[in-house]
This record gives C-alpha cells, sequence and structure tokens, in this order.
C-alpha cells in the first residue's frame, strides 16, 4: 500500500515487538523488533523472509494468537485483543478434525456460533464446488489427498465470510502440481470476493505469483527489510512468468534480499 491513501487500511502493525521466554532458566527471544506496516482493505500481501525471522509470529498477533509485548495491532482502527471470527486461518498443515467428514469440518464454525442451517448450507455447497471437493463431502479426512485437505481447509476458512485471511504456508507440504494448482484456485477465490490476505510463504516464485505486495523480513528479530508491489499484470500465469523479463528481474531482486539475510541467519547459527 505505499504511499497510497485511498486505498483503505484493513490491517495496521505500529511498532510491533514480541519476544518468547520460554522459561526463567532460558534467556527471552526476541522475534519481532519494532515492526510497522499496513495491509489494504482487499489487497494481497506475502511475507517472506528466512526460516525464523518471525513471518508466523507476524501472522499470529495478527490473528489474535499472541499478543505484542510493546506496539499494537488495528483491524478496521480496532486494537486486536484475541482470535474472532473476523479472520479466518490457514496453516500449514490442514488440521481438520479426524472423526468428521469434509462437510462436517467446513461448516464447523457456523455450527458452533449456532448458525441456522438454511443459513450456511448453501454457501458451504457453494464452496464444496468451488475448491473442487464435489463428490468427496462425506469423505473422512484420512481418506483424502493432502491437497484435498488444504482445499477443505480453505473452505472451511472461508466460509465465515471472514475480513481477512491469513495463511501460514498452507501449500509448502504438496507436490509441485498440486501447489499450483491450490495458488490458481486460491487466487480466483479471491478474484472474486477481494478478500484480505496476508499470506506466510519461504518461495520467492509464489510470493511473485500471489502477492499484491511482498514484504521481506529479515533474519531474527525480524523487521520489515523490504516493501515491493509487484506490477505483474493479473491474471498471473506460471507458464506466462517463467518467460517474463519483468517477473525474472523481480525474482532476481527479492531472492537476493532474502539471501543477505538467510546468509546472517548462517553467520549467527554456526559454531
Amino acid at each position: 500500500m505505499a504511499g497510497d491513501q485511498a486505498i483503505a487500511r484493513k490491517i495496521e502493525l505500529i511498532a510491533v515487538s514480541k519476544e518468547f521466554k520460554p522459561r526463567k532458566s532460558v534467556p527471552a527471544t526476541l522475534a519481532l523488533d519494532d515492526v510497522s506496516f499496513s495491509v489494504g482493505d482487499g489487497e494481497f500481501v506475502c511475507l517472506l523472509g528466512p526460516s525464523g525471522c518471525g513471518k508466523s509470529t507476524v501472522l499470529n498477533v495478527v490473528a489474535g494468537f499472541e499478543r505484542p509485548n510493546t506496539g499494537e495491532v488495528l483491524l478496521d482502527r480496532i486494537p486486536v485483543s484475541r482470535p474472532g471470527p473476523d479472520r479466518g486461518v490457514v496453516f500449514q498443515e490442514a488440521m481438520l478434525f479426524p472423526w468428521l467428514n469434509v462437510f462436517d469440518n467446513i461448516t464447523f464454525g457456523p455450527r458452533m456460533h449456532g448458525t441456522r442451517a438454511v443459513d450456511y448450507v448453501p454457501a458451504a455447497e457453494r464452496l464444496v464446488q468451488r475448491v473442487g471437493l464435489s463428490g468427496f463431502e462425506r469423505h473422512r479426512p484420512y481418506e483424502l489427498s493432502g491437497g484435498m485437505k488444504q482445499r477443505a481447509a480453505l473452505a472451511r476458512a472461508w466460509i465465515g465470510s471472514p475480513k481477512v485471511l491469513l495463511m501460514d504456508e498452507p501449500f509448502a507440504a504438496l507436490d509441485a502440481q498440486t501447489r499450483l494448482m491450490m495458488q490458481e484456485q486460491l487466487v480466483q477465490l479471491w478474484e472474486q470476493s477481494k478478500i484480505t490476505v496476508m499470506f506466510v510463504t519461504h518461495d520467492v516464485d509464489e510470493a511473485i505469483l500471489l502477492a499484491d505486495r511482498i514484504l521481506v523480513m529479515t533474519s531474527r528479530p525480524g523487521r520489515i527489510k523490504a516493501d515491493i508491489t509487484v506490477e505483474l499484470e493479473r491474471p498471473r500465469r506460471y507458464e506466462r512468468m517463467i518467460s517474463s523479463t519483468q517477473a525474472s528481474e523481480l525474482k532476481r531482486h527479492v531472492f537476493q534480499l532474502v539471501r543477505e539475510e538467510t546468509l546472517k541467519t548462517m553467520e549467527v547459527t554456526a559454531p
């Protein structure tokens, strides 16, 4: 959103710092240090950086799973203090309930909130079709492939019509072809709804394919190293990107930024 005041700010992090101290005998670890940025309404923003840089911690403070030690997180200018249905979350693992079938997993949230079946069943049926799970509604998670589980998890996060979708490396464990298919399905859903998305990844190609903006984070403690607008035309397709000079130059630039921080991480951890 750099410099664009016309886009309403959906999410704001203001001087956020977060440290973890698991035990008294263990020194505290500063995970985030003075992190500030905003995400516009309807924007798709990817967080990119080396392992352990605090990408997931940023997502967790926005989700309300963690509270910052200093600073503030705002959603629609209201401080975030706990999780809520206005934020859907998709993790690296699908986290489906093994005793429930696909349809009951997808509709778990509305049912727990006492929503009438007449209000959520049509939406769930549409989502099942849109994510390609028609015919698998009554299957249990153990009967599904990894990609199908993630599709069910995506539909479960989407069904409550959240204001924000938070995704923590949701496709990292999938094979290359399934991953590409899931990326395309996610973009199609996003383009139809224009929900605000924050997406954590360690994959430069994935970030360029998906994002309006890429936030590159430093090695721990995590800070924002660069805020990059992806000016590639949508809809984007992987086969087009691999032959695009503009995409190649952007990839080279982003890769270099991440590599610099990864090397710092290796220097710190080396004996």
